[in-house]
């Protein structure tokens, strides 16, 4: 029966990096066909909800939130190595042991692209400020609104490049601005693009100069970054006692399978202690919950 189940999850696996390999590869075509046309700016294409460089799958859109580019032979590999990963625990820990070291991979397959994202956005909200002022400059000059933004993004750092990048992409291809920065706003989860949407939207449709809105926006957006920076340093020792009372027990839990292993199959044989684990288990992840929603409302 474990077997089965082991197989079970091999077998998921290999058809999740089938599937991954399978939309990479269309990703891929898609971004070199985009690219030919976007450089050459000779053909015009007449272009679907598909073919918007902000339009994608919800894997896509979650992978270009975090940065992330899965290349074919990335996949791969790590899928070999969460296999080897889930063959080693059982061999070590039994059954219990890969029941962890799949929770483990499962885990890191979501906790990575969450991080990297959480890393990519707080660079990208100090970054908004200084892209709109290259955007009013590029406006001050004469420049239309497509060509200020074609302006800012070159002159743009990463990661927020590669958003405004896609939106310029998508403008080029025929869609409005707003629209385009509405989309990047909600791929990447920021709400200051929301407010640079709905400021280009307000002046497009009113006939207000974007400059003037846009360096409302700009403003707004440094006295909200400078009050979060205040109630991060003024909550910092709460969630870090909420990080150390998250981890700290998966922590103990999977150095004991580590060190001794039989210690905890012996609870694991027997029905009680194979209850006590499970309930216990079961608070985690209700305590971790909770605790991630008391500090996202701090």
């Amino acid at each position: 029966m474990v077997a089965l189940i082991l197989y079970g999850v091999a077998l998921g696996l290999v058809v999740a990096a089938l599937l991954v390999l399978r939309s990479s590869k269309r990703t891929q075509l898609r971004q070199q066909v985009r690219s030919h046309f976007l450089e050459t700016a000779i053909i015009h294409l007449e272009h679907g909800e598909g073919d918007n460089p902000l339009h994608g799958t919800a894997v896509e859109r979650w992978l270009w939130r975090s940065g992330i580019e899965l290349k074919p032979v990335h996949v791969l590999l790590i899928m070999l190595a969460a296999l080897l990963l889930v063959a080693l625990a059982w061999l070590r820990g039994g059954v219990f042991g890969a029941l962890v070291a799949v929770g483990v991979v499962i885990a890191a397959c979501f906790a990575w692209p969450e991080y990297q994202y959480h890393k990519r956005v707080k660079l990208m909200i100090g970054q908004v400020p200084l892209f709109l002022d290259q955007m009013i400059r590029g406006l001050a000059t004469g420049r239309n609104l497509d060509g200020a933004l074609k302006q800012a993004t070159e002159e743009t750092p990463e990661p927020l490049r590669d958003a405004m990048r896609r939106v310029h992409q998508a403008v080029s291809l025929g869609a409005e601005i707003s629209s385009a920065m509405q989309d990047a706003a909600h791929i990447y989860q920021l709400r200051e693009l929301q407010l640079v949407a709905l400021a280009v939207r307000i002046s497009h449709d009113y006939g207000s100069s974007p400059r003037e809105m846009l360096q409302s926006v700009t403003t707004l957006i440094r006295n909200r970054e400078q009050i979060q920076r205040e109630l991060a340093s003024l909550t910092g020792e709460t969630r870090l006692s909420a990080w150390v009372l998250t981890l700290l027990p998966s922590g103990i839990a999977a150095y004991m399978v580590a060190i001794n292993p039989d210690y905890i199959m012996a609870m694991w044989n027997d029905e009680g202690g194979r209850t006590a684990l499970l309930t216990a288990l079961g608070f985690q992840l209700v305590g971790a919950f909770i605790l991630w929603r008391m500090v996202k409302s701090v």
